[in-house]
């Protein structure tokens, strides 16, 4: 969100409200921080696509591409795989990397009342320690 309220040049003053050209009169905002709501999967992360076979740009790609932000979308993408959920599931995690230990803090709002967990695990199994994330909820 914050990425697109920059694209608009809009801005939260020191006292909450918006501004930015065509902001309505009185709309304020303020920015959440993780510690009180998980974002979506793969929030900040840019994905390129690529065409099929073409080794050039997949060499250019390759070398654009930031470790720990890859594997930890690795682990969200796969909480959000075992979830069985999609981008509209009432779903949130964030991976972070601290070391050779990564994070994961995830809620569901699947069910009847709010369930959340965090487990950290190994850098190098991302999707393993999404997998158990999804499974300490649906457990």
């Amino acid at each position: 969100a914050a990425a697109g309220l920059n694209r608009l040049d809009f801005s939260i003053t020191a006292d909450g409200a918006l501004e930015g050209d065509a902001v309505p009169d009185g709309i304020r905002a303020v920015a959440l921080d993780t510690e009180l709501m998980l974002p979506c999967v793969g929030q900040g992360a840019i994905g390129i696509e690529i065409r099929a076979n073409d080794g050039r740009i997949k060499k250019i790609c390759e070398r654009l591409n930031h470790f720990n932000t890859h594997t930890a979308v690795s682990a969200e993408r796969s909480f959000l795989r075992e979830m069985g959920g999609g981008c509209s599931s009432p779903v949130g995690a964030e991976a972070t990397v601290d070391g050779t230990q990564l994070r994961l803090r995830a809620v569901s709002f699947l069910n009847d009342t709010v369930q959340r967990a965090e487990q950290a695990g190994d850098l190098r199994e991302p999707e393993a320690l999404g997998a158990a994330v999804a499974a300490e909820l649906c457990g």
